[in-house]
């Protein structure tokens, strides 16, 4: 991408900080950064060389693909085509950056060290552009979260991940959504003093091969769009201290999508009641183990 034509007030600018810059002694001259670039190149440059990558093509799609779309999006959110704009943000690997190869995108000697470096950095970019599309595709991270955090790498790899790739290789890629959010009960509802007053609905009923949900959740970012969902619920007769973590695909008989909310801002994410009314889940759906959700 051709880089803009400076202003003469920034041509100005670097001419005072040259000479400046060239009237201190040696140590001076060490300290400080002459070097001729903006504020967002040189903020790059201080980021590990995968995450430099990262934020350079996240900046890219969210100039090419999210400005062109931004007010189309906020004006007219349940009738924007996301699945064309998810493609597009999946075919650059924004989907998938919460694995490292062969699975996914993201750089693998960053991500060993801090796996949220590439999220944040890319976040920000998607999000100068617009919050509610950004939102959209981040969300995605969101209910994949869990999967990860399970510790289950065999399971994963076994039974999650091959759905995933086999539809976004078929040019129709998954999204997923977190579902924990309740009519009474907070996205905070884990701290010790959301869960005390918590009033769950979400239940999960043990039957032969699995579990039985039944209840609803309320405020899922993406929960409209999603193909999957990582949804929380305690077991039937039992309290927070049961809450489990289920995967629930969608399709699946007797879970559907309620009300979608009409929002204030970041119109483009849609923001969706979900409910569970005898939804079979089998036990290979659990996340991590039962009631560490």
């Amino acid at each position: 991408m051709k880089k803009p034509e400076r202003t003469l007030e920034e041509k100005i600018d670097s001419l005072y900080m040259r000479k400046a810059r060239n009237n201190l002694d040696m140590l001076g001259r060490m300290l400080v950064d002459g070097r001729e670039m903006s504020i967002w190149d040189h903020d790059t440059s201080t980021l590990p060389r995968g995450v430099r990558k990262w934020r350079k093509k996240a900046r890219d799609f969210a100039r090419t693909e999210i400005r062109p779309r931004a007010v189309e999006a906020d004006i007219e959110p349940y009738s924007f085509d996301h699945k064309t704009f998810i493609r597009a943000a999946a075919n650059k690997g924004l989907l998938s950056l919460l694995f490292i190869p062969p699975f996914g995108s993201a750089n693998s000697m960053v991500f060993s060290k801090n796996a949220v470096y590439h999220i944040a950095v890319v976040a920000e970019e998607l999000a100068t552009e617009d919050g509610g599309l950004a939102l959209m595709l981040l969300a995605h991270n969101l209910g994949l979260g869990p999967l990860l955090l399970s510790g289950n790498l065999l399971t994963i790899i076994r039974h999650f991940l091959p759905h995933l790739y086999k539809n976004r290789w078929l040019g129709s890629p998954d999204v997923m959504a977190f579902a924990i959010t309740e009519p009474g009960a907070g996205s905070d509802v884990e701290d010790p003093e959301g869960g005390a007053q918590a009033k769950l609905v979400t239940t999960a009923r043990p039957v032969k091969g699995g579990y039985i949900l039944n209840g609803n959740k309320v405020f899922i970012s993406g929960g409209a769009i999603a193909d999957s969902v990582t949804v929380y619920a305690k077991i039937e007769g039992e309290g927070l201290d049961s809450w489990t973590c289920f995967l629930v695909k969608k399709g699946v008989k007797g879970f559907f999508v309620g009300r979608r909310e009409k929002k204030m801002g970041q119109r483009a994410s849609d923001a969706s009641e979900l409910v569970f009314d005898d939804v079979f889940v089998p036990k290979r759906n659990i996340v991590g183990k039962l009631r560490s959700g």
